[in-house]
């Protein structure tokens, strides 16, 4: 598939791309881990990890977390000589619903995820499970997730493949490893059947015809009856205009398993859903629930972005005003192609107007 660099990651392309030891074994305490990592402070970190164990229970939560700490987080503390990252909490919840719902180590032999960071959720899985591994991100984060699930799992053979070692990616390019991480620029022969994709807060980072090239990706490469979990943003604008959850093309044939707000995330949705052989209207229905809670998200994003986030000078106020008024109903009643075609001429707009 071909890379679309959105507006939001360009800013973390143009960090220092580096494989200097020292500064990767630090990456989760400088620059290179901006945006990809969760910085938790401590008195909320253990009141997420004292709910946590209420809801899971202590021996459950503690067989993902180990006494390492690749990348030298500072966002922890330490419980019966184990080191807790405290927004690695966030991934056990999420695969303990994955594991109700899921055999992962029965059904799943290929997991792809798309834009999963440093692999913090990945890293996750392999230590209960241990499927094949496709990892799709930029270049930069994916020297990081090489380095992190490297240094985690020193028995299992991990390549980092860029455009210049391949073009496309087949089959035969998995035998004899374990995890493929891949740049985004390559394509993916059809002929590898993946049984769970995932993103996490990515796509709703990317701009449409990114998204709409994954999922075209999603759909060609899922195996039968095969699992996609999404957990995104149910609004976001960080590329320039509104990307939203309920927008995503996922087409009839996909059945939802559980669809709820993520946990102690209320602007984020956990999607779980399987493909289906034949159309499905009820999952229409789940749509529609997302989109409510979109439309009310996008309201509260709205009202907050008029009174914390308009410029001081009163002219560039009103322009900006004006633009954000009419921009927010133009959402809701123009084409969304022309909504996001105008949303990049009012972006330039407001961005040489602050």
């Amino acid at each position: 598939m071909k890379s679309h660099t959105s507006i939001h990651w360009s800013q973390y392309i143009k960090r220092d791309s580096t494989t200097d030891i020292e500064k990767l074994e630090n990456f989760r305490n400088n620059n290179l881990s901006y945006g990809l990592d969760d910085f938790i402070d401590d008195n909320y970190g253990k009141i997420l990890f004292e709910k946590l164990i209420k809801e899971l229970k202590e021996n459950y939560v503690l067989k993902f977390f180990n006494n390492k700490n690749i990348g030298k987080s500072k966002s922890f503390f330490i419980y019966k000589n184990k080191i807790i990252h405290y927004s690695h909490l966030f991934f056990v919840k999420w695969i303990s619903i994955l594991e109700k719902k899921i055999d992962l180590k029965k059904d799943i032999n290929l997991i792809c995820e798309i834009g999963g960071g440093y692999g913090g959720l990945i890293e996750k899985i392999l230590m209960i499970s241990r499927p094949k591994v496709i990892l799709i991100d930029l270049e930069i984060t994916n020297q990081l997730s090489y380095y992190y699930l490297t240094e985690n799992f020193p028995d299992l053979v991990i390549r980092k493949f860029n455009f210049n070692d391949t073009k496309n990616f087949k089959l035969s390019d998995l035998h004899g490893i374990d995890i493929a991480i891949l740049a985004p620029d390559i394509h993916i022969d059809k002929d590898i059947e993946i049984d769970l994709f995932i993103n996490s807060r990515s796509f709703s980072e990317m701009e449409k015809k990114t998204i709409d090239s994954y999922y075209k990706f999603i759909n060609t490469n899922i195996s039968d009856n095969g699992y996609f979990l999404n957990i995104n943003r149910y609004i976001k604008r960080s590329v320039g205009y509104n990307i939203s959850l309920f927008r995503f093309p996922y087409g009839h044939y996909w059945k939802a398993i559980h669809s709820d707000f993520a946990w102690h995330q209320n602007k984020i949705h956990y999607l779980l859903c399987q493909k289906v052989s034949f159309k499905n209207p009820s999952f229409k229905k789940t749509i529609q629930v997302i989109k409510k809670n979109t439309l009310l998200q996008r309201k509260e994003d709205f009202k907050e972005l008029i009174k914390n986030k308009l410029p001081n000078n009163p002219l560039k106020k009103t322009i900006v005003l004006f633009l954000e008024s009419f921009f927010y109903i133009a959402e809701t009643i123009l084409p969304y192609w022309l909504y996001v075609a105008l949303s990049k001429i009012k972006y330039n707009i407001i961005k040489n107007t602050y």
